[in-house]
């Protein structure tokens, strides 16, 4: 019951970063499977379970970037902006601390665009698109997430 209370405090840490990204959440619920495996035996872990988990890890690692990449893109950003998202991400939260989390890609986006030299109306376009994004994103994760801790209860459960 020790270890499943440590896997569950482990999956609910990484729903949270999920929803407030300053570390990965999904490495929080990796966490909590392998605590989990590693303490009650890995006889509930078929193959197929984990080649589907490393997909999932991987597509949330992905989704960020996708996600910011696809909404400068359909507004025409360039790529300097997607540079200064990208950056941004990374950035933000450690010079702007909580509030970085958002504006870090927003700035890094408009940084892009003003290097690029575009006009305003462009700049809000793409900052916008960035913030979408950004936000569309967490919410792709947070189902991400979801779905790797049901597939790990349907699999202790069963």
């Amino acid at each position: 019951m020790v270890v499943l209370t440590l896997a569950i405090f482990l999956f609910v840490a990484g729903v949270l970063f999920t929803l407030y990204p300053i570390l990965p959440g999904t490495l929080f619920v990796l966490a909590g499977i392998l605590v989990y495996g590693a303490m009650e035996g890995w006889a509930a872990f078929p193959l197929w379970f984990w080649i589907v988990q490393a997909v999932l890890i991987a597509l949330n690692f992905l989704t960020d970037w996708v996600a910011s990449v696809l909404g400068i893109k359909r507004v025409g950003g360039s790529k300097q902006a997607i540079w200064g998202t990208t950056l941004g991400l990374i950035i933000g939260p450690l010079l702007l601390g909580p509030i970085g989390i958002l504006a870090g890609p927003v700035l890094g986006a408009i940084i892009g665009e003003l290097i690029q030299m575009r006009q305003a109306g462009q700049i809000a376009r793409v900052a916008v698109a960035s913030l979408i994004g950004f936000l569309l994103g967490i919410m792709v994760k947070f189902v991400l997430v979801l779905i790797q801790i049901t597939l790990f209860a349907v699999q202790v459960w069963k």
